[in-house]
């Protein structure tokens, strides 16, 4: 009796989601255009149409005239507009970045596909969800760390900085990870890939100035290592700036005049184009 009940259950919860997938107007009203920025139910909304999107259907892209629903779900405006409003509340603003992390996670899912060539499906679009996931995260471990020392008993205690410190290592960690897909240059089209360069450009240096005592010897060495593999020549002048921000941002917070010139040294030989 107990496996009819759940044979019938899951027959209504099956019917149901079928239902709410072949509605065209259900899935057409589930992107809000109407409105300027988006939030989370805006969002849960967007994801619900990208749910019910058929293989053979094509997701919101660039290319066709979904164009501006896609611009909509990758508008990193939808993000800063609450994250960098100091006149909301800290620990609402938090709840937003964790929420839109989430979000961002999903999407990137949905994005990421790729063909019997191993090529991106939605190149552009995966590239330009990449950029919106480095901000996204940028604010969720700044915001993170902001509330746990708002709300720690004792913020200087060693306890609180040492989680404050093992967060924002964990983001330069991501972001080191997430350098991989320039590596992916046949899997990408010439479009997409001045879409990543451009937005490493601008954000990369906002994460070593959000968290800039963080290790970033191994993003140095993936920077390095990528130097010496991609084709892109654009995409080489994107690293040697990301590379000349970085160690300004450390150079900025030597703590020995010793620490200082080796940095500086290490950016001549980079702008001397020693490093090929």
């Amino acid at each position: 009796m107990k496996t009819s009940k759940l044979f019938i259950g899951i027959l209504l919860i099956y019917s149901f989601m079928n239902f709410s997938c072949n509605n065209s107007n259900k899935v057409s009203s589930n992107y809000h255009l109407e409105k300027k920025y988006w939030a989370i139910e805006d969002y849960d909304a967007a994801i619900a149409g990208l749910d019910c999107t058929i293989e053979s259907q094509k997701l919101p892209n660039l290319s066709d005239n979904t164009a501006e629903i896609f611009k909509k779900i990758a508008d990193i405006d939808n993000v800063s507009i609450v994250t960098e409003d100091n006149s909301l509340g800290l620990k609402h603003r938090d709840n937003f970045a964790t929420e839109m992390f989430d979000k961002y996670k999903t999407i990137y899912k949905h994005y990421s596909k790729q063909d019997r060539e191993d090529k991106y499906i939605y190149p552009s679009e995966i590239a330009q969800i990449s950029i919106f996931g480095i901000y996204t995260q940028i604010q969720y471990f700044k915001l993170g760390n902001e509330n746990i020392a708002k709300e720690a008993i004792n913020p200087n205690s060693d306890e609180t900085k040492n989680l404050i410190t093992s967060n924002a290592q964990i983001i330069v960690d991501n972001i080191k990870y997430s350098l991989d897909i320039c590596k992916k240059e046949d899997a990408l089209t010439p479009d997409a890939i001045h879409i990543l360069d451009e937005g490493y450009e601008k954000y990369l240096p906002l994460l070593f100035k959000t968290f800039p005592t963080a290790n970033y010897t191994e993003v140095k060495a993936q920077i390095n290592m990528l130097l010496t593999t991609v084709k892109s020549i654009e995409t080489k002048k994107m690293l040697v700036s990301v590379e000349n921000s970085l160690i300004d941002t450390q150079i900025s917070n030597a703590s020995t005049d010793e620490i200082k010139q080796s940095l500086l040294k290490e950016k001549e030989t980079i702008n001397k184009g020693e490093k090929k």
